[in-house]
């Protein structure tokens, strides 16, 4: 599959692996951060977040996403 391809899985524990994976890249950094610490904040194995996201770099980008958007809409509800 290429890049441009793959694609994510969004089950039912996703919220719980994007939690885990953000709190991964804050504390170090994207390319050290490392599989252990996500499994163990969503609760799901190894095989389950490998068969929902086919690349870290496409759960960055979701990550980044999410943060986005988050800001975006914390902004407009400034008054």
């Amino acid at each position: 599959m290429t890049a441009t391809t793959e694609r994510i899985s969004k089950g039912c524990k996703f919220d719980r692996v994007l939690e885990g994976t953000r709190e991964a890249f804050l504390r170090d950094g994207f390319k050290p951060a490392s599989v252990a610490p996500i499994l163990r904040r969503a609760g799901v194995s190894k095989a389950t977040l490998y068969s929902d996201v086919p690349d870290k770099r496409l759960l960055f980008f979701e990550v980044m996403q999410r943060e986005c958007d988050r800001l975006t809409g914390a902004a407009r509800d400034r008054p």
